[in-house]
Parts: C-alpha cells; sequence; structure tokens
C-alpha cells in the first residue's frame, strides 16, 4: 500500500465501494452519490468540476475516474 495516500481517503473509497456493492448502485451514480458524502476539505471537488468545465475538459464520469 502506498504510505503517502491518508488512511482517511482509504476509509471513505473502502466504505463507498462497500455501499456501492451493498445497494448494487450503478457506476452513473456512484457519482453523484460519492459527492454527497465528501466531507472536511474534501468539497473542494466542485471548484475541480467548475475548473474542468472552464478548461473543456470533460468532466469526470466513472467512480475509477474520480478516486484517481
Amino acid at each position: 500500500m502506498v504510505s503517502w495516500i491518508p488512511q482517511v481517503f482509504l476509509d471513505w473509497i473502502f466504505d463507498m465501494n462497500h455501499y456501492f456493492d451493498c445497494y448494487d448502485i450503478f457506476d452513473e451514480k456512484r457519482i453523484r452519490f460519492a459527492k454527497m458524502k465528501l466531507v472536511g476539505k474534501a468539497h473542494y471537488w466542485t471548484n475541480v468540476e467548475k475548473l474542468m468545465r472552464f478548461r473543456y475538459h470533460e468532466t469526470i464520469q466513472t467512480w475509477d475516474k474520480m478516486k484517481l
């Protein structure tokens, strides 16, 4: 495991994946749900999305890309 990744992030990813598996949530809804579950400083995600749109980049549409 990579040591520079904060444990709180790894725990959040684990919890999200567990929830998605338990409730059989499809990929297109995973990002929407995960954004609702962001806490603390992670709320910067909305700024990331705005910046991507401003720079005419394709928005992130999959859970795997959001995790990266």
